[in-house]
């Protein structure tokens, strides 16, 4: 699920991306299951020069997955 690697530039990962992905765990869609207490996000640091390139890679889309993983997830086929 790429869509939460932050590091990778926006123009791959953007915020309506990341709002519109669904957290699967391999072929299963994990959306109501009572085990999932969270979200991560990942950032590869060795793809980052700078603080600059940093924020720019994080923000706002960090602030996005915290919203979708605080308020749930609605699926619809």
């Amino acid at each position: 699920m790429f869509e939460y690697y932050l590091d990778y530039p926006y123009s791959m990962t953007s915020m309506k991306k990341l709002y519109d992905t669904i957290p699967h765990l391999g072929e299963s869609n994990i959306v109501n299951d009572e085990s999932l207490i969270g979200l991560e996000a990942c950032v590869w640091s060795e793809h980052i020069d700078n603080n600059t390139t940093l924020e720019q890679r994080l923000f706002p889309r960090i602030y996005a997955l915290a919203e979708r993983g605080w308020s749930g997830f609605e699926y619809s086929d």
